[in-house]
């Protein structure tokens, strides 16, 4: 079986809204790993779970987008959760894994939780491999 690799929040949240059982793996603000079977689909979920008022779609859009979580309802724990797209490890469903990527979109942020340093006397080439949109602005400032 092929994993498939998700780029993005959208992608992960629009699986997680037409998928009924989701299993996932995703790092917790403590550093411990978590592994959570989890729905958004409201035949899963008891009735006095459902939320009271319902948020308009580009309410929950904007949250995945910007905050950067989807909440999810736990099946095992009958109750809420978070959890925060950037931390997720893998998802499956049925019997199809996703894994996560984000690096080219955050490229520069995973640069910098890297810590990667770069000295001043790094050779253009090398500069280039490593940053292509900074040497090419280095370059039209000469």
């Amino acid at each position: 079986m092929n994993e498939i690799i998700l780029t993005s929040e959208m992608e992960i949240y629009e699986l997680f809204k037409k998928s009924d059982e989701i299993l996932v793996e995703f790092i917790k603000k403590d550093n411990s790993k978590r592994l959570m079977k989890c729905t958004l689909n409201q035949l899963s979920i008891p009735q006095n779970q459902l939320p009271k008022t319902e948020r308009t779609k580009e309410e929950k859009e904007k949250e995945v987008i910007e905050k950067k979580i989807i909440r999810v309802y736990d099946l095992e724990k009958d109750a809420w959760r978070t959890i925060p797209l950037d931390r997720i490890n893998w998802i499956r469903i049925d019997n199809q894994f996703y894994k996560i990527d984000f690096t080219n979109k955050n490229y520069f942020k995973k640069e910098k939780e890297t810590e990667q340093i770069i000295s001043e006397d790094v050779n253009e080439w090398e500069l280039e491999i490593k940053h292509p949109i900074e040497i090419s602005s280095q370059i039209k400032d000469k």
